[in-house]
């Protein structure tokens, strides 16, 4: 795991009991309102414990709102294979850089169609939305860091403003205008 910047966010450990219907792996969700309240919420009971009645509702209403909650696309899976691994830590490198498939798969000592066909199948991701995932990664990076809108679509590969934004605003659910404010 990494981040960069400024950096919230909370743990809730949860009986088993109220976990069937909750994700099976870890995922970064989109925060509502009503989750950050009920978070704030259950912080408070070691100091000021509620009934028993009450903590039963406001975790079950906790386990509805996560499931109803909106996964970001922050994660970027790994492939194992070294070859492939070696591939992907190039490209984290500068993930601006335009090198076709062609240039990498000779870089990662594999043929174009073994590479497309095992990357897919140790990520679940093509190359290009794992490239596009990365980039988003990276633009999220600098907007926290301050940088402009224009100067983040450059930097990580965009040749167009326009592509960039409508990229960003599909994946995220907003501007990048707006989350580099948001991150202010």
């Amino acid at each position: 795991m990494r981040s960069c910047g400024n950096i919230g966010g909370w743990s809730i450990y949860l009986a088993a009991s109220h976990c069937d219907s909750l994700p099976m792996k870890p995922a970064i969700l989109s925060l509502s309102p009503l989750l950050r309240e009920i978070v704030l919420r259950i912080s408070e009971w070691e100091s000021n414990p509620p009934t028993s009645t009450f903590r039963q509702h406001l975790l079950a209403v906790l386990c509805e709102e996560i499931q109803s909650s909106n996964q970001q696309p922050l994660h970027l899976p790994m492939p194992s294979d070294p070859r492939l691994r070696r591939f992907v830590e190039e490209m984290s490198k500068q993930p601006e850089n335009e090198r076709n498939l062609d240039a990498w798969a000779r870089f990662a000592g594999m043929s174009k169609r073994s590479m497309l066909r095992n990357f897919r199948q140790e990520t679940g991701m093509t190359i290009g939305q794992w490239r596009q995932h990365l980039r988003l990664l990276a633009a999220l990076e600098k907007l926290a860091n301050g940088c402009s809108v224009t100067e983040t679509c450059f930097a990580v590969g965009y040749n167009s403003v326009s592509a960039f934004i409508k990229t960003f605003k599909r994946l995220v659910g907003m501007t990048p205008d707006a989350y580099r404010r948001a991150q202010q």
